[in-house]
């Protein structure tokens, strides 16, 4: 599991022990110094314990879809492949995924750049979806995240960021 996922998934864990709804709050954020990235490198969440990579690759393909609805262009990645900039890149982790009776699924989510060869985090949410369409669901909301931060760079028309 990655550095970072391992710092989100227990800031997660203290936040989702209050009860609180999580989910994105799609506001507008602050502006990023970096080019206009070429595309968005969409990975596979990290996973715990015991789950299986479906849901994780469904959920990265699901993104790319979504992306190119936009249209934003997005291809989803391995870890292992030598990645080129500028680009921006959609990582996360999976901290609750039940597939029994309450079907729940919970994600911490991180856009970095891709400059020069270096990661740079530029916006972490946190996302929630149950259900039978939890994995679309979580889907739109990362691809939302995605076009509010273009859009709020000026590269993007606000008018084309879904509802």
């Amino acid at each position: 599991m990655r550095m970072w996922s391992m710092g989100m998934l227990a800031l997660c864990a203290l936040g989702c022990a209050s009860g609180d709804p999580v989910v994105p709050a799609g506001e507008s954020m602050a502006r990023v110094s970096m080019p206009m990235p070429e595309r968005v490198l969409v990975f596979e969440f990290d996973l715990s314990e015991g789950e299986t990579k479906d849901e994780a690759r469904q959920l990265a393909d699901a993104i790319v879809t979504g992306l190119a609805e936009i249209p934003i262009p997005g291809v989803h990645v391995m870890s292992s492949v030598p990645l080129t900039g500028p680009a921006l890149a959609v990582d996360g982790a999976f901290f609750s995924l039940d597939t029994g009776v309450t079907d729940h699924l919970r994600a911490a989510v991180q856009l970095q750049s891709l400059v020069n060869g270096f990661f740079e985090p530029v916006r972490r949410f946190e996302t929630e979806a149950s259900g039978e369409g939890k994995i679309h669901h979580t889907a739109g909301e990362i691809v939302r995240e995605v076009a509010l931060f273009y859009a709020n760079q000026g590269w993007l028309d606000p008018a084309r960021v879904p509802k």
